[in-house]
């Protein structure tokens, strides 16, 4: 075996073996986990409870729910005996709204913009089809005239429906080689300090070339922190697809790709930067100076990103 992968085998063995890697990752997958799931569980859609009081608003309310229903909102109607008892669940947040006869719509402080939107649309529709039927129309012809076919939308700068899928996806990429490049490089950057402070740098170069020491410490460490992105990824994931809060967009296997390509060059590039932030100090407490401006550059690069 060549000497570059000796020293990256015993540095991938040996800080996987560390307590604090193994507790940090553990650490990490439960809030990962713990996330994911709670989020699931508070994330329920978009969700109104409407209290309709009389015959009269019933119509009213059941086409709310069947017009919301149409848009991926979910109105649940709630049985209430008066317009008191309407007002009283408004008032404890056991309703979102009430609907009393003759149309008033009753609200807390500020109306839930969709839910009384939907309200009067639907209550403008059974007006005007009253209305007609009151002018002497046939229902036909009613129908006929309120059920008109919506507006074309001409898009002149037409967009690839999966191209938000696939920025979120880039997006969480950015995020994960945000995080590595600063959790892995600083290892890189402490470990060529301790190896100084310790002197053990010099029994090293005796009979290791500096450029075969570097590469294998980059190459075991970044395939430690990619056997650890993955982890975390297939972790993640599996969670999101099994509580059911994730469907994996189509088509961002390319997407995915490229952000591993671009993870695996930006990792490169800046852990020798960071090998060479590492080799210009003697004591672990100099480190943070020379590290400054790669942390610059690194947020920079995100925020540009």
């Amino acid at each position: 075996m060549s000497t570059w992968r000796i020293v990256g085998r015993r540095e991938f063995v040996e800080r996987a073996r560390d307590r604090g890697f193994i507790v940090s990752t553990g650490i990490t997958l439960a809030i990962l986990v713990g996330f994911i799931v709670v989020a699931s569980v508070l994330d329920r859609g978009t969700r109104f409870v409407l209290a309709p009081v009389g015959e009269s608003s019933r119509p009213i309310a059941d086409g709310t729910v069947a017009a919301a229903a149409a848009i991926d909102i979910e109105v649940r109607l709630l049985q209430v005996r008066d317009a008191d008892e309407a007002r009283r669940a408004v008032r404890d947040g056991d309703a979102d709204a009430a609907l009393l006869d003759g149309g008033a719509i009753v609200v807390r402080s500020d109306p839930p913009a969709q839910l009384v939107g939907i309200i009067q649309a639907v209550s403008q529709g059974l007006r005007s089809r009253a209305a007609l039927l009151d002018a002497g129309l046939s229902r036909a012809e009613v129908e006929a005239m309120l059920e008109q076919a919506p507006l074309q939308v001409v898009s002149l700068e037409p967009r690839d429906a999966r191209e938000r899928e696939n920025a979120a996806v880039a997006f969480v990429g950015v995020l994960a080689l945000y995080g590595q490049l600063f959790a892995y490089g600083y290892w890189i950057a402490s470990g060529v300090v301790e190896e100084k402070a310790s002197r053990v740098i010099e029994v090293l170069i005796a009979t290791v070339r500096p450029s075969e020491l570097l590469r294998g410490k980059i190459f075991g460490i970044g395939l430690l922190g990619l056997a650890q992105l993955l982890t975390i990824g297939i972790v993640g994931l599996g969670t999101a697809v099994a509580v059911g809060s994730l469907d994996f967009p189509a088509g961002a296997l390319t997407t995915v790709g490229i952000v591993l390509f671009w993870f695996m060059l930006g990792f490169f590039f800046y852990s020798g930067l960071f090998a060479v932030a590492g080799s210009i100090v003697a004591r672990q407490e100099d480190l943070q100076t020379t590290m400054t401006p790669l942390t610059i550059l690194i947020v920079g690069s995100f925020f540009v990103a």
